[in-house]
């Protein structure tokens, strides 16, 4: 098998219109993950819920008084954050509730 810097060697011998061509295909392939990860996410979610590890706040001050579990983004984690969900919304991978929903209904 190649090494990393091999392929992008190769890469870098590709003509523009083979590079975006690559560039597109991975794309897909990127999105296709992450549209399979949807479910696992939700069963995760699901099984939390009912072990009553998820709790639900209808006030943002309760939220914010609730001591923290978790370990808080530093400002590097949370900058990539931002960025990569801008960047799924400027590559229309975000999905509306109803989109999700119709995904699920779709897979029973």
């Amino acid at each position: 098998m190649k090494t990393f810097a091999e392929i992008i060697e190769q890469v870098k011998r590709l003509s523009r219109d083979e590079k975006e061509d690559l560039h597109a295909m991975l794309d897909k392939i990127l999105a296709e993950e992450r549209r399979n990860e949807i479910p696992d996410n939700h069963k995760q979610s699901m099984n939390e819920l009912k072990k009553g590890k998820v709790k639900f706040y209808d006030n943002p001050k309760d939220l914010l008084n609730t001591p923290a579990k978790l370990k808080p983004f530093s400002k590097k984690e949370y900058l990539r954050l931002i960025e990569k969900s801008e960047e799924d919304v400027r590559k229309g991978r975000v999905y509306a509730q109803e989109e999700v929903a119709r995904y699920f209904k779709a897979k029973k």
